[in-house]
């Protein structure tokens, strides 16, 4: 009898094929379940590693025994007529089919219900693309994206009573903040990633909307005294686990685990820094406990500021940030934080304005203060540098913040911070080149919002059309994002693309307060309809007379005195910076403000005249 035949008999390519079914069902699951509950990639390699090292006993079993009615028994003691082995093959058969069933159920299962790549949504170009790049070889996989690059989504809450959201939010923005200062590190911004908070999104999809190589994700679980944050950086190419961990330890060790992510993230995509210098750079910035969780709180707070533009968090936001340095006064981050809030106060530029009961000259005297605090405890040279160009560009030194902000760019290449303070001290300083390289860097790190904020300004000295295409990409990708809609809707009427405004307008309309003032009279002014606009003035004087909002409206109207005198009483010189923010906005003229132009003049800059709106309201009829 031949070798062939004999195997045949005995079932051992049955057993064969049903060892390795059974293998595959088990990893797939183990490699959708593990993840879950923290269990690293160490776990799924087990069970690679032991179905490997049991296939060759499993056959040598199933050549040298047989199943019996009466039990297993070695095969040479069983009677050739007695043997059931074709019934055993029978069920073998029926065993095998089950698995590969139970394999195939799962894997859809895992595609349409489970996991963190869960799609609920038919297949796009974008999916499509993605799959063409799975089937490449890891090389050709990776070149389709930026290698060195990360998106760090929204940790998820997973405590039993769903509290701790504001350690997930802020441990999140945390480590996406320290990753930010690996130089060699692409971190897609703050406003992008968290854009994908709560969604179903696929992970491939993220990534390529983002245009990032790997995705970090994870989640927090607090009981008692413990915490237990898991981490897993996903390779988007092929949806393979990069590096995953479980960080389970006291509250009082919450800053090792910050610190402890990501540095491992930092060396598992193997940037080019020493790992001490790594770990140097990408430490908190504190070892109090109880201020690094403060800080996380206000962390937490700003983000949903972002989320819901409720402007009237900025008061508990600061609190924690006060509560932060307050525990340890050396601590530089919060300091800064702290500063950036009373900025925001300093000026009726920003939505948040009026919000802490101070007036906007005090405002920037508490702005200046911490962040004086913030330059004094800085950790390194360039944070120094970063915190110095930011008062500089608040008391309107543009051309020394240029120099300043282009030498930490030199070290921290990606950082948003710096980028986007590069693109107002640019603008104080009159300086084309500057901006125009900031505004690239922008559109590198992909923060969406921002991109939007500054294309319009930029696309003059760059008139390409390349601005414009991600400003309306932005868009797509984010439908519902009401920042980006209406910073797009803005810049579509400044470039005279008022049809394309017009299918923007009605997202606006009827939504946040200060969206819809903006956006009604600015519709109504590039539709001709100077009445409505007026009427949209009328109505912010009636309910408050927010002055930004009026000098605005003003402005499209053509009444540009009386746009002036409705600024005229922020003007000062010991707080620049109050009237000081509308230098950003190119239709603002500071002629009329003596103390302004004195700044000015301190800084060699002949102001350009302001530019024209072109979507501006017609001139009132006589008569």
């Amino acid at each position: 009898m031949s070798l062939y035949r004999e195997l045949k008999r005995r079932n051992v390519f049955r057993v064969a094929i049903a060892y390795l079914a059974l293998a595959w069902l088990v990893t797939e699951v183990a490699g959708t379940v593990f993840p879950v509950f923290g269990i690293p990639d160490w776990g799924i390699r087990f069970f690679v590693i032991a179905f490997a090292l049991g296939f060759v006993p499993a056959l040598i079993i199933s050549w040298v025994y047989e199943i019996t009615p009466e039990g297993l028994k070695r095969e040479k003691d069983v009677v050739r007529d007695a043997s059931i082995t074709h019934v055993t093959a029978t069920r073998l058969d029926v065993f095998t089919i089950g698995l590969i069933v139970a394999a195939l159920a799962f894997i859809v299962a895992d595609r349409l219900w489970l996991g963190p790549r869960i799609a609920r949504h038919s297949v796009t170009p974008a999916e499509v693309m993605i799959e063409r790049i799975q089937t490449a070889n890891p090389e050709e996989a990776e070149s389709q994206y930026r290698h060195k690059s990360i998106a760090v989504l929204p940790f998820v809450d997973m405590s039993e009573s769903q509290d701790q959201g504001w350690f997930a939010d802020g441990l999140t923005e945390e480590i996406l903040n320290t990753l930010v200062r690996t130089p060699d590190l692409l971190v897609s911004s703050r406003t992008s990633s968290f854009a994908y908070k709560g969604a179903q999104t696929p992970i491939p999809r993220i990534a390529s909307e983002l245009g990032v190589a790997h995705v970090l994700e994870g989640s927090v679980r607090h009981a008692g005294d413990r915490i237990r944050v898991t981490a897993q950086l996903i390779r988007a190419a092929d949806g393979f686990h990069v590096w995953s961990e479980t960080f389970d330890h006291s509250v009082e060790d919450v800053i090792s685990i910050q610190e402890d992510l990501a540095i491992n993230i930092a060396k598992a995509l193997k940037t080019t820094m020493d790992p001490m210098a790594l770990e140097r750079m990408l430490q908190a910035g504190t070892r109090s406990v109880e201020a690094y969780e403060h800080y996380l709180h206000g962390l937490a707070i700003r983000t949903r500021i972002w989320e819901t533009s409720d402007y009237s968090l900025i008061a508990d936001a600061l609190d924690y940030f006060e509560r932060a340095w307050q525990a340890d006064p050396g601590f530089a981050a919060a300091h800064a934080r702290s500063a950036r809030i009373w900025q925001g106060q300093s000026t009726i530029v920003y939505k948040e304005k009026g919000q802490l009961g101070v007036t906007p000259q005090q405002a920037f005297v508490n702005f200046r203060e911490q962040m004086i605090a913030a330059i004094e405890n800085a950790p390194d040279e360039t944070q120094r540098m970063l915190y110095e160009a930011e008062l500089a560009v608040a008391e309107l030194r543009g051309a020394e913040a240029v120099q300043l902000l282009r030498r930490v760019l030199e070290n921290l290449p990606n950082s948003f911070a710096a980028t986007q303070s590069l693109i107002d001290a640019a603008r104080f300083a009159l300086d084309s080149k500057a901006y125009t390289q900031a505004v690239e860097n922008l559109l590198k790190l992909g923060d969406l919002a921002a991109i939007t904020k500054y294309v319009v300004s930029v696309r003059r000295l760059d008139p390409s059309e390349r601005y414009v295409a991600s400003v309306l990409e932005q868009v797509k990708r984010f439908p519902h994002s009401l920042a980006i809609n209406f910073q797009a809707h803005r810049t579509l009427l400044w470039l005279g693309a008022f049809e394309e405004a017009q299918k923007l307008y009605p997202r606006l309309a009827n939504e946040d307060v200060n969206y819809s003032w903006y956006a009604i009279a600015s519709q109504a002014c590039s539709q001709g309809d100077r009445d409505k606009a007026e009427e949209v003035l009328r109505m912010v004087r009636q309910e408050g007379g927010d002055e930004m909002i009026q000098w605005f409206i003003l402005t499209l109207l053509g009444e540009y005195e009386e746009a002036a005198r409705v600024l005229k009483p922020f003007e000062s010189e010991e707080a620049p910076f109050m009237l000081g923010a509308f230098l950003l906005y190119e239709q603002f003229d500071p002629r009329p403000f003596p103390a302004l132009m004195s700044v000015l003049e301190r800084e060699g800059l002949d102001w350009p005249p302001p530019r024209k709106i072109p979507f501006a309201c017609p001139p009132e009829t006589e008569g």
